[in-house]
C-alpha cells in the first residue's frame, strides 16, 4: 500500500469517527437524516452537564484534528486538505459559540421547538411511527423532552434575572402559536394510528402530559416572561447584545473582519442597483412596473400548487440543461407547511433528503395566505428552494461521494443561501431575450426578491445593530419591495428572532457570482464552473474561494 493512500485511509477513518460521534451527541439531527439508532432519545441540550459535554466534544476533536494536520496535511492533496480546513473552522466556530447566552433565549416564533417537536410527532414528521417499537421509541422521547421543556423555563427565568429576553411581541407570537396547538391537538394522533397495546400509555403522555406542558408554557410566558422582556426589537437593547450580535454576523459570513456599517453601504448600494435594473426592464419592453401585488394573485390554492408544477417543468426541461451538466439521483416533493405551523412560518422552505435518500427531498409551500403567492413569484422560488437551488445542490451532495460530516454536521448558510440566490439569478440570462408578458414578469419577480434580500442586509443589522424600530424596518423594506404588508411583517419578526441569518443571502450570492467571473476569465465553461463550486459540499466561502483557484490552475 502506497503512503499517501495509506494517510487517505488514516484520515478518512478519522472524518467517519467524528460523523459516528457527532450523530450521537446530536440524535435529533440522526434520526432526521434517517440513522434511527436514536430515535428513543431528546438530550437536553439546555442543561449544564449536556452543555459541558458538547463543549468538551468539539474542543477534543479540535485537539484531535490538530495532531492529524501535523501528520499528514503535507503529505496529501490539496482536496483532502480541503476538509481538514472545513472541519477546523467549523470547531472553532461552534466552540465560539459558548462564550454567548444563546441558551437563555432558545423559543421563539421561527425556531420553536414544541412546535418542531410536534411536526416530528405527527406521523408525517420525520420520526418513523409505523410499529409498535416506534411508538415506544416516542413515549421514551417524548418523557426526555418534557424535562427538556422544565428545563427551558428555567434557562428563561435565569434569563429574566440578567435581562436577556425575547422582544415582548415575538413572544406574544408564541403564546398564540401554543394556543392555536391547544385547540388543534394536531400533537395527538387518531386513536387507530397508535398500536392498542400501548394506547392507553400513549394518551396517558399525550393528552396529559403534553397537553399539561403546554398549558404551563403559556402560562409561564403570558404571566411571567412576556411582561419583562424587553419592548425594542435588536440585540443591542440587551445585555451582551452587541457582542452576541457581532459573533452572529461574524459566524453566518465566515468573516471575522466584517463590518456592519461595510455590510449596509453594500445594502443600500445592491437596492439601489436593482430598483434601476428593474425600471430599465419595463422601459425596454414598453411595460409598467407593477405597483400592487395584490393584481397578481392565484384564484385558489390548488392554482398555485398547480402552477409550481408547470414552472417546474420548465425548469428541469430547459433552464438546468442549459446551465449544468449533473444529474441528481431524485427530484423534489412538493407539499404545503402544515397547518399549525403557517401563521408565523415562512413563505416557504426545503427539507433535505435522509441519509439513504428513502425520504425524498421536500419544498414546502406556506399557503396560509394566498395574497401572500404572486403568481409573477413561481420561478424565484422554485429555482431558489428546488432546482437547482437548495434541492439540487444538496442532493447532488448527498449523491457525491464526499465526507459525511460535510453533508450533515453543520454547514455553512451563506454558501446554501447564497447558492440559492445565485440560482434565482439565473432567471435573467435564460429569459433575456424573451418579450412574453409572462417571462419578463418572472424577471420582474426574481429581481423583486432579489431587492428584499438587498434590503435585509439593512434591516437585520439595523434591528440588532443600530436599533432600528419596527416602523422604520416597516417603512424600508415597503419602498424598495413589492411585498404585501402581511410579508413585510412576518419578515421583519423573522429578523428579530433570528439575528444575522437574513445577511448570508446576499452576501453569498455575491461571493458565487465573483467566483463565477473570476473562473470564466479563464475557462469559458460555465456548467464546469457550476461543477467545481458544488461537488464538495458547502464550507466557508473564503476556503471555497482558495480551492476553486487551485483547482482551476490543473484544469
Amino acid at each position: 500500500m502506497s503512503v499517501k493512500k495509506d494517510l487517505r485511509m488514516k484520515l478518512d477513518k478519522f472524518f467517519n469517527k467524528y460523523f459516528e460521534d457527532y450523530m450521537e451527541l446530536n440524535p435529533l439531527m440522526a434520526t432526521f437524516i434517517g440513522i434511527n439508532k436514536y430515535n428513543h432519545v431528546y438530550p437536553n441540550y439546555l442543561s449544564d452537564q449536556v452543555i459541558e459535554k458538547n463543549k468538551a466534544f468539539y474542543e477534543g476533536y479540535l485537539d484531535k484534528l490538530y495532531k492529524i494536520k501535523e501528520e499528514i496535511y503535507d503529505k496529501i492533496s490539496n482536496e483532502e486538505n480541503y476538509y481538514i480546513d472545513v472541519l477546523e473552522y467549523r470547531l472553532k466556530d461552534n466552540i465560539q459559540s459558548f462564550n454567548h447566552p444563546f441558551h437563555l433565549i432558545p423559543l421563539n416564533q421561527f425556531d420553536n421547538f414544541i412546535l418542531d417537536y410536534v411536526e416530528m410527532c405527527s406521523g408525517k414528521g420525520y420520526l418513523p411511527l409505523k410499529t409498535k417499537k416506534d411508538f415506544n421509541n416516542l413515549i421514551l422521547k417524548t418523557n426526555d423532552f418534557l424535562v427538556f421543556c422544565d428545563t427551558a423555563i428555567c434557562r428563561m427565568r435565569e434569563g429574566m434575572d440578567k435581562k436577556i429576553t425575547l422582544p415582548k411581541e415575538v413572544m406574544r407570537r408564541v403564546v398564540e402559536q401554543l394556543k392555536d396547538l391547544k385547540t388543534t391537538k394536531d400533537y395527538i394522533l387518531n386513536e387507530k394510528t397508535v398500536p392498542e397495546s400501548i394506547y392507553e400509555e400513549y394518551k396517558k403522555i399525550f393528552e396529559g402530559k403534553f397537553t399539561k406542558m403546554i398549558n404551563k408554557f403559556i402560562k409561564f410566558l403570558e404571566n411571567d416572561y412576556i411582561p419583562v422582556c424587553r419592548d425594542k426589537l435588536g440585540l443591542k437593547f440587551m445585555p451582551q447584545g452587541k457582542e452576541m450580535y457581532k459573533y452572529l454576523v461574524e459566524s453566518y459570513t465566515n468573516n471575522r473582519n466584517i463590518s456592519v456599517d461595510w455590510i449596509q453601504k453594500v445594502g443600500l448600494k445592491e437596492c439601489t442597483r436593482i430598483q434601476k435594473e428593474i425600471e430599465d426592464l419595463f422601459k425596454k419592453n414598453d411595460m409598467d412596473i407593477p405597483k400592487k401585488s395584490e393584481n397578481f394573485l392565484f384564484d385558489s390554492k390548488e392554482d398555485v400548487i398547480k402552477d409550481y408544477e408547470r414552472v417546474r417543468n420548465i425548469i428541469n426541461n430547459k433552464l438546468v440543461p442549459k446551465y449544468f451538466d449533473i444529474k441528481i439521483s431524485h427530484d423534489y416533493l412538493l407539499k404545503k407547511v402544515p397547518k399549525f405551523k403557517e401563521e408565523n412560518d415562512a413563505g416557504a422552505y426545503y427539507m433535505m433528503p435522509s441519509y439513504d435518500n428513502k425520504r425524498k427531498g421536500t419544498f414546502y409551500l406556506n399557503m396560509n395566505n394566498l395574497a401572500d403567492h404572486q403568481t409573477y413569484s413561481t420561478m424565484s422560488l422554485s429555482l431558489h428552494e428546488g432546482n437547482p437551488g437548495h434541492h439540487f445542490q444538496l442532493t447532488y451532495c448527498n449523491d457525491n461521494d464526499i465526507p459525511d460530516f460535510i453533508k450533515y454536521c453543520d454547514d455553512e448558510t451563506i454558501y446554501v443561501e447564497g447558492w440559492a440566490l445565485y440560482c434565482e439569478s439565473l432567471t435573467h440570462d435564460f429569459l433575456k431575450n424573451s418579450k412574453k408578458k409572462e417571462d419578463i414578469m418572472f424577471r420582474y419577480g426574481c429581481y423583486n426578491y432579489e431587492i428584499m434580500r438587498a434590503a435585509r442586509l439593512l434591516v437585520d443589522t439595523g434591528i440588532h445593530y443600530f436599533g432600528w424600530n419596527y416602523k422604520k424596518c416597516f417603512d424600508f423594506m415597503k419602498s424598495f419591495t413589492n411585498f404585501s404588508d402581511n410579508e413585510i411583517e412576518v419578515e421583519i419578526y423573522r429578523y428579530a428572532s433570528y439575528p444575522g441569518q437574513a445577511l448570508t443571502y446576499k452576501l453569498g450570492e455575491i461571493h458565487f457570482k465573483e467566483l463565477r467571473d473570476n473562473f470564466l476569465k479563464k475557462n469559458k465553461n460555465l456548467k464546469l464552473f457550476h461543477k467545481e463550486v458544488l461537488k464538495r459540499g458547502s464550507g466557508p466561502m473564503n476556503l471555497l474561494h482558495k480551492i476553486v483557484k487551485s483547482s482551476q490552475k490543473k484544469m
